[in-house]
């Protein structure tokens, strides 16, 4: 009769989580936990947004003045547009227009950037045990600093 080999069975073990880990997958007790858990977390927070700014403004001439440069010109043409070319006579129209357009840019670069900060970041999150939720609000504060 053939022998019939035995291999030894190999079990996984998962990992027991930690207590100062809060993850959106999982389920949080309360919103005061996962902000505990941000803000003992607040220096890779704050890295990450100060990496994402040194990259943005790496070998630039004018570094942080160019971010400025896009609004001012924006809020420009439309005042342009707006109080000469189409006569609107309302009083601060444009300031209120730039109020407008500054919040919606904000809004959408923040959105665009934070649905993908984990997938970006993935090396990170395999080598690294930190709360997913860092990355995302990484890419917000950058985008409120920037």
């Amino acid at each position: 009769m053939p022998q019939i080999e035995t291999r030894p069975v190999i079990t996984a073990v998962a990992p027991t989580a930690s207590e100062d880990l809060i993850d959106r997958v999982t389920s949080v007790e309360s919103w005061a936990a996962l902000a505990t858990s941000v803000y003992r977390y607040r220096e890779l927070l704050k890295n990450l947004v100060l990496k994402d700014l040194k990259l943005k403004y790496r070998g630039s001439a004018f570094g942080f003045l160019w971010s400025l440069a896009n609004p001012v010109l924006m809020i420009s043409v439309y005042a342009v547009a707006f109080n000469y070319i189409l006569r609107v006579g309302r009083v601060g129209y444009v300031f209120h227009l730039m109020v407008a357009l500054l919040a919606w840019t904000f809004f959408a670069n923040s959105a665009n950037m934070a649905t993908g900060a984990n997938v970006d970041n993935a090396a990170l999150l395999k080598n690294v045990a930190f709360p997913r939720v860092i990355l995302p609000l990484g890419t917000v504060l950058f985008n409120l600093i920037q």
